[in-house]
């Protein structure tokens, strides 16, 4: 049996008048003559998606025609969601409080993070199902909205409708905006719009507000300096004559621009964050008086959407700003590790799909999610030293050789050479570093300890400092280098004998506390802190040795490993 929908059904799924539907259906050259007309479910949604793509339906927050659907009265104060066989998802409930805030759904790519949001946006967009979730494979489906004690469940027959056709579901003052894949993002931008240029003369253009100017400026740079882009953002009121149905009519059209000395570039071309975000500011701007009315809702798919890390991070100190001062409530998808970062547990929402059943926890912490979602990945490579004087030498080698290479690593002091072996096998099982690239440096002195260079340990790569260790070095500089000498005068102002140091180098322990004496003696006297003093004495090492083959040779390696060689 062939299903069948009337022409008056599709006119109230997609909330336009019948007539519209008619004439669309003409066009197409669909036999239709009146709105209890019949089409099959492949007409009717062929209609429907020529009326779609014709731009006949506004999508919601439609700057340039400056529409916006009016709302019901929103008594209730739970949304309560369920959905059943769509897409991946077999079944999964959701439940939200209706109040101010910002909640984020996280999930892995394929688990039904967009069907979720999407059949959320029922209630800001009453046509979403229409455009959205079309064609075959719905026949099973069912979204179900509980709000208060009424129930309101959407099904495909052969349209997207309620189950009980005599009621209508509330609909809340809201924004929706879905991903760039599903299309309702950038598919409604008029290509006439797009293509007639900015009559100086005639169109009503004016600056736009200093509220959109400077949110825009500060979430894209950082500041809301007068000389920054958005500075020079207008809106701008054109009539245009344009040919619609064999006829042609005055139609308004209503957008925004950036000045450019005597040119307009007009929102549409502007890149995919920076369009995105004005059509969020905006919408916020024009409800920032509704305070003392019902929540507005926003619920966005992929908010990071091309936008660079620290936008996103000040988009989010924006986003929880608005929502406390204009009440309302955000309700968005995201990947993004930068925004999942600066949000509080009890706003992220996780959602686990196992074999089609779903389930939501809620809260969860941010780290908790970075282990189960992404691999760690801060930085390109890891060092791993014996200690805190290996690693400021090590540092102030790459930082000397890598000045045009932009890449992140950290030195990490793990211990003797035992601890660091260890560390390395760990982690080339568990991926304590995720993808970052391992290097290991080893003290000088561990090329004589012969249990470090056995066979177990000659595959793991490795390099070793030009000296026995740091403190070996500075002791023997102090009893025999004239050079190091000097540089201790110049600090102390005073003959080297003022130092009160006994040098003893019998043992490993005798050479380490005659270098920290060394360390407080210098310190004393030169008025220098103890980190200062170490960091000049690492300096001198650079400076005396940079002509050493043997140093030259490990920076060589070390810079080799950063170029991947």
């Amino acid at each position: 049996m062939i299903e069948k929908v009337r022409v008056h059904e599709i006119a109230k799924e997609l909330g336009i008048a019948s007539k519209d539907v008619l004439e669309k259906a003409k066009e197409l050259g669909l036999i239709v003559k009146s709105a209890q007309s019949i089409c099959t479910m492949e007409q009717a949604e062929k209609i429907a998606e020529f009326i779609i793509n014709n731009d006949k339906i506004p999508p919601i927050n439609k700057k340039s025609l400056n529409i916006h659907y009016s709302s019901s009265k929103s008594q209730f104060n739970n949304i309560n969601l369920t959905i059943q066989n769509l897409k991946s998802i077999k079944e999964l409930t959701w439940s939200i409080q209706y109040n101010k805030g910002v909640h984020a759904i996280i999930a892995e790519n394929g688990t039904g993070k967009s069907s979720l949001i999407i059949s959320l946006a029922k209630l800001v967009q009453p046509n979403i199902y229409s455009l959205e979730f079309i064609g075959k494979g719905y026949e099973d489906t069912r979204i179900i909205f509980n709000l208060n004690e009424d129930t309101y469940e959407w099904k495909k027959q052969p349209i997207w409708s309620l189950e009980q056709s005599k009621i209508s579901m509330p609909k809340i003052n809201g924004l929706f905006e879905s991903s760039v894949h599903n299309g309702t993002r950038f598919k409604k931008i008029d290509t006439f719009q797009k293509e007639f240029d900015v009559d100086v003369q005639n169109d009503n253009i004016i600056e736009a507000d200093s509220f959109i100017q400077k949110n825009m400026n500060y979430i894209l740079y950082g500041d809301t300096d007068n000389k920054r882009k958005f500075t020079n953002l207008y809106f701008i009121r054109a009539t245009r004559r344009r040919k619609t149905n064999n006829s042609i009519k005055q139609v308004e059209y209503r957008f925004y621009a950036l000045k450019n000395d005597k040119t307009y570039i007009k929102e549409f071309f502007f890149s995919t964050g920076e369009y995105f975000l004005l059509s969020l500011i905006q919408f916020v701007f024009e409800f920032r008086n509704n305070i003392n009315k019902s929540t507005s809702l926003i619920i966005i798919d992929e908010i990071e959407l091309s936008l660079h890390p620290l936008a996103q991070k000040r988009l989010m100190e924006k986003v929880n700003e608005f929502a406390q001062e204009f009440n309302l409530l955000f309700i968005f998808a995201t990947h993004s590790l930068q925004i999942i970062e600066n949000l509080k547990p009890s706003c992220i929402h996780y959602l686990n799909n196992i074999n089609g059943k779903c389930k939501i926890f809620n809260p969860i912490y941010p780290n908790y999610l970075s282990s189960k979602l992404y691999i760690h990945n801060s930085f390109d490579y890891v060092f791993l030293v014996e200690d805190d004087l290996a690693k400021q030498y090590l540092e102030k080698v790459i930082r000397k050789n890598l000045k045009k290479i932009h890449l992140s690593f950290i030195i990490l002091p793990i211990g003797g050479w035992e601890k660091i072996y260890e560390t390395y096998s760990l982690n080339s099982i568990n991926k304590f570093y995720g993808s970052a690239k391992i290097q290991i440096v080893l003290d000088g002195d561990v090329t004589s300890i012969k249990e470090a260079n056995t066979n177990k340990y000659k595959k793991i790569p490795k390099l070793f400092l030009p000296f026995l260790n740091i403190e070996n070095l500075i002791v023997s500089y102090y009893q025999n280098n004239d050079k190091f000498v000097d540089l201790i005068n110049t600090y102390i102002f005073e003959d080297l004998n003022i130092l009160d140091v006994e040098v003893q180098t019998s043992t490993t322990k005798d050479i380490k506390k005659t270098f920290k004496k060394i360390i407080l003696e210098f310190s004393k006297y030169s008025q220098k802190s103890e980190e200062e003093t170490v960091n000049i004495f690492i300096d001198f090492i650079l400076e005396y040795n940079k002509e050493d083959e043997k140093y030259r040779k490990f920076e060589a390696d070390i810079c080799n490993f950063l170029d991947g060689t």
